[in-house]
């Protein structure tokens, strides 16, 4: 009954050169996982509580033979999600995801910004009224962050494309709803 975060490393050949599964109390879910600058692993997705009446943002980060050095856990009293993440310029990391905690708590982008050591640095959420969550995020070269999103209008409608850039201490510079009539997603890719 104990989480299930499972990381199976293949090699050219489709062979697995190890698997490690991360336990904690609850269940936990997976969604991004990236190679870091020392040759391991940084995870983003989601824990639960045992009795599952709210869930967390994980993040947790393993060795290059995928032992597990650090798991952490961010959010508030209702639902938070990790999405993406990515490692930053400076050796820490950002996760883009969704939150019911925090901001105008119907559903908005939520980032986590924390050290190498997976320490946080800040938190803060992007949004509106309606109803947000964070798909990606990069790092630009002026070592801000681009965010993309979809935001789905208060009352209903078709999901629009979110963009906001935010500064390193979490500040929002500017940000755009962008959509016509149908659905709308965007993914930042390198």
């Amino acid at each position: 009954n104990s989480l299930n975060l499972l990381k199976t490393l293949l090699d050219e050949e489709g062979k697995e050169v190890w698997r490690r599964t991360m336990s904690d109390l609850g269940e936990s879910i997976g969604r991004s996982v990236q190679l870091t600058s020392d040759g391991g692993y940084i995870l983003a997705g989601t824990s639960s509580q045992l009795d599952k009446s709210s869930s967390d943002l994980l993040l947790a980060k393993t060795a290059p033979d995928g032992q597990r050095l650090w798991y952490k856990q961010f959010g508030g009293k209702r639902e938070e999600s990790g999405i993406r993440t990515i490692e930053t310029k400076d050796g820490g990391f950002i996760v883009v995801g969704q939150t019911w905690s925090f901001g105008s708590g119907e559903g908005d982008i939520y980032l986590v910004r924390t050290d190498g050591q997976g320490e946080l640095i800040w938190q803060s959420t992007l949004g509106g009224v309606g109803y947000e969550q964070g798909e990606s995020i990069l790092q630009s070269g002026d070592s801000d962050f681009i965010v993309s999103g979809i935001s789905w209008p208060f009352g209903g409608g078709a999901a629009d494309v979110l963009l906001a850039k935010i500064n390193t201490r979490g500040e929002l510079i500017w940000q755009g709803s962008y959509g016509a009539y149908n659905e709308q997603y965007a993914v930042l890719r390198r």
